[in-house]
Order: structure tokens, then C-alpha cells, then sequence
């Protein structure tokens, strides 16, 4: 996860370089579809997140769409970032838990 406080970011940009920082993250680390990134910007009140194939079979857009409007940015509007994000990545993992078939 990252914080984004570049002013060479831009709302224009701003998805594409979540994307970026998902493939850095993958040439370094490998196994880029077990990888996430998420970016988030308090300036640009935005946040992304771009996740792999592997992830995508545990986290569906939709649920991560969900967990953005539902837990991440309720509190962003109340200027509570740490618990948004807090908030938002335990949902993240307790959703891709539930997803997980033995």
C-alpha cells in the first residue's frame, strides 16, 4: 500500500500508476497475480486498487469496488484515514479469507 503526496501524480494519472507500482512490486518480489497495490491520496481524493489473476479469483471487482465505498471512503470523508484504511484492508483480507476454498 501506498500514499500518494507527488504532485507529478495527477487525477489523470493517478490509475495508471497504481498499475506501475503492481509491476515494480511483481519484477521484484515475482508472482505478480498473487500481488495487490493500493494507492490512496488524500489531495486527489482518490484511491485504487489493482491486484493480480490469482487475487482475482479470491476478490471479485465487485467486492473490492464494495469495500471501497463501504469502508475505505466513509471514513476518508471524515478526514479518519488511518481508520479507513484500517478498516478497509482488514475487509480486504477477511473477504479474500471467506473466498477461500479447501
Amino acid at each position: 500500500m501506498t500514499t500518494v503526496n507527488d504532485p507529478a501524480v495527477t487525477a489523470e494519472n493517478f490509475d495508471q500508476r497504481n498499475k506501475i507500482v503492481l509491476d515494480e512490486w511483481s519484477d521484484i518480489h515475482g508472482k505478480s497475480d498473487r500481488c495487490m497495490s493500493i494507492s490512496i491520496s488524500r489531495q486527489l481524493r482518490r484511491i485504487r486498487i489493482d491486484y493480480g489473476a490469482f487475487v482475482l479469483r479470491l476478490l471479485s471487482d465487485d467486492e473490492a469496488k464494495a469495500i471501497v465505498e463501504n469502508q475505505f471512503k466513509p471514513s476518508f470523508k471524515q478526514d479518519l484515514f488511518y481508520a479507513g484504511t484500517s478498516n478497509g484492508l482488514n475487509e480486504l483480507m477477511n473477504t479474500i479469507r471467506k473466498n477461500i476454498k479447501f
